[in-house]
């Protein structure tokens, strides 16, 4: 036979059972080494991955461990803010408090020193009829001249209320 003319079909008609038996068994000894080779690789690149991932793992778990302390470190410096917060907050209100005061202070000196002006001048106008008046005027005048004093005088009197008042 020539092997331009023979053919596949020919070739497996003329199989014997032997034949088909040694066939049989190399394909399954290809395939069994193709398959322990593919697991072998499989395996070692698996081996691989694993040791891919457990690096990474390693990586995430260090950083989620400085985080943690990172935290545990903001935390603590929470607690020194509000701590110091509250102190700055009591000593400004301390501040304020303090500041009140002294307005209400200078409030009443300037207020002592209006009042003590107006005390100073309306007992300079009682002072001033006072001179003005002699035996000589009318009674009318006289009169009219005593009740200023008198009404001067009530206005003294209030002034210097209000200056005992402020003290």
């Amino acid at each position: 036979m020539s092997p331009d003319t023979f053919t596949t079909r020919q070739l497996l008609d003329n199989f014997t059972a032997r034949h088909w038996a040694c066939t049989i068994v190399a394909i399954c000894a290809a395939l069994t080494t193709a398959a322990a080779l593919g697991n072998y690789y499989g395996k070692s690149e698996s081996a691989v991955q694993l040791a891919e991932l457990k690096g990474e793992l390693n990586k995430v778990s260090l950083q989620l461990d400085m985080t943690m302390a990172q935290n545990n470190t903001t935390v603590g410096d929470n607690g020194k803010w509000a701590a110091a917060y509250k102190t700055l907050e009591t000593s400004y209100q301390a501040e304020v408090d303090k500041n009140s005061v002294l307005t209400q202070r200078i409030a009443q000196s300037s207020n002592n020193d209006f009042i003590q002006e107006q005390l100073t001048n309306t007992q300079d106008q009682i002072d001033s009829i006072r001179r003005h008046m002699s035996t000589g005027d009318s009674l009318d005048y006289r009169d009219m001249k005593t009740q200023e004093i008198q009404t001067l005088q009530l206005r003294l009197n209030g002034y210097q209320a209000q200056l005992t008042d402020c003290r």
